[in-house]
């Protein structure tokens, strides 16, 4: 899989984009998601296969977990309501757990 730059942007059209870092530092769109609420903190599994996305769907705080396929295509697989909002995510070394800062 090459590298990926994947990011959450805010706004009238909230959405996650994925896109291909070339050799000389460019990046090249690859995909996008449209997102019904506003993103936040996400995190990327140790094997760089599952994407973790933090929405803000009518005041529920939601985590969302991502699929991302070898074209950069996020294709959803759960979502989790964490009760809260989260300042940043990260997982354990294996990837099995997600953790999440308040404050």
């Amino acid at each position: 899989m090459p590298d990926l730059l994947i990011s959450s942007l805010a706004g009238d059209l909230p959405k996650l984009t994925v896109d291909t870092i070339a050799a000389d530092g460019s990046l090249q769109p690859l995909a996008y998601r449209d997102l019904d609420g506003s993103p936040g903190p996400l995190a990327v599994s140790p094997d760089r296969g599952h994407l973790l996305a933090c929405v803000d769907v009518d005041g529920r705080h939601l985590v969302r977990s991502y699929l991302i396929d070898g074209n950069g295509v996020l294709t959803p697989t759960g979502q989790t309501d964490m009760g809260a909002n989260p300042c940043h995510l990260s997982t354990d070394r294996t990837g099995r757990f997600l953790l999440a800062v308040y404050y």
